[in-house]
């Protein structure tokens, strides 16, 4: 007959320190995975908030170059542009003059007679970039030169870029990720 030289209470406790040990083993091996998929929802919520903040930007400054253009000599290119960045800063985007630089906006007008651009009227600031180019930038870009409104009124669009940074970077996917937003409103020509 076999005799352990262990008792049960014995037993039990070195079966419990074995376990232990297993399950050490097996946090370190998940701990990499789950601290990735943490990280990752983190980064993916950042980039949802950077998105739809360039998104509303695109539709104030689309709103803002339309409403009452025909009679606010203010609403230029350009402050079409400073309206569009003024608007954009949120989680990652910083509300600072370099903040806002970050964020690149194209304004275009496109007639509503030819469904063409219209040369001339739309501006551009590059990212990174204070300066405004463009012929039009200092031009109403919804100026309404007819008496009344046109029966096909053109439409002013505003188009954001913006490259956004992880917070860690990502296996496959980099450090950077480019975020944009379109928006288009027709002219309001109503005198």
């Amino acid at each position: 007959m076999f005799w352990s030289r262990f008792t049960g209470a014995e037993r039990r406790r070195l079966r419990t320190q074995e376990e232990r040990g297993a399950a050490a083993v097996e946090f370190a091996l998940v701990l990499p995975v789950l601290l990735l998929v943490v990280f990752g929802i983190i980064s993916f919520g950042f980039l949802m908030a950077q998105k739809a903040s360039l998104s509303n930007a695109t539709r104030a400054g689309a709103r803002y170059g339309t409403m009452n253009a025909y009679s606010a000599s203010t609403r230029t290119c350009a402050s079409v542009i400073d309206k569009v960045r003024a608007t954009a800063p949120t989680v990652g985007i910083p509300d600072t003059a370099n903040g806002r630089k970050a964020v690149g906006v194209t304004v275009t007008l496109t007639s509503g007679a030819t469904n063409a651009t219209v040369p001339g009227v739309g501006c551009a600031a590059a990212k990174n970039d204070a300066t405004v180019t463009g012929a039009g930038a200092s031009l109403l870009p919804c100026q309404n030169t007819l008496n009344g409104s046109p029966a096909t009124p053109d439409t002013l669009t505003i188009t954001t870029t913006y490259d956004s940074k992880f917070l860690v970077p990502i296996p496959g996917i980099g450090t950077t990720f480019a975020l944009g937003g379109s928006s288009t409103f027709q002219c309001e020509y109503y005198k």
